[in-house]
């Protein structure tokens, strides 16, 4: 994941999501099914990484956080793992 947000990479924020969600999905897809883990932390830390890159780029301040909402991110095409945790959680319901 840092390499992949790395501030200094000379491609757009679309391509690093780009490059992002495959490896998202398939680390959701691996540990949400039986792991119990802090996913909301790491969603967060990711999103941040992201607003990172875009700060760098624009050279803008904490602003960024009100126009680069989660929202615009997921809009954007940036899987959550807190989203995929509860999907297989509302699948495979525990007794």
């Amino acid at each position: 994941m840092r390499a992949l947000t790395r501030r200094k990479r000379p491609v757009s924020l679309d391509m690093v999501i780009q490059d992002l969600a495959p490896v998202i999905r398939g680390w959701g897809q691996y540990f949400t099914i039986s792991q119990r883990g802090e996913y909301y932390r790491l969603d967060a830390w990711i999103r941040e990484r992201c607003r990172a890159f875009v700060a760098k780029r624009w050279n803008r301040s904490r602003e960024l956080d009100r126009v680069w909402t989660n929202q615009r991110l997921a809009d954007l095409g940036l899987p959550s793992l807190a989203a995929m945790r509860r999907q297989v959680l509302a699948q495979h319901p525990r007794p």
